[in-house]
């Protein structure tokens, strides 16, 4: 029982795109909100991992999560 696909990978790609050129770094929760006032459908942040993972879109790196040197 599959639900109705709302989120659409190239849009999501869009917006990480205008992420990048703004120097901002997205999250999934931030890119749901977007998607679900564009659609008018509530999306949810794990949706929309779930779609960037199958259509192989990588998030840029988040900006809270920098790799401790040790």
């Amino acid at each position: 029982m599959g639900a109705p696909r709302t989120i659409d990978p190239e849009r999501v790609k869009e917006l990480i795109k205008e992420a990048e050129a703004q120097k901002r770094d997205w999250s999934y929760p931030e890119l749901a909100k977007i998607l679900s006032e564009e659609t008018g459908k509530e999306i949810k942040p794990d949706a929309v991992s779930k779609c960037a993972r199958i259509n192989g879109i990588i998030l840029p790196k988040l900006s809270g999560r920098k790799p401790s040197k040790t």
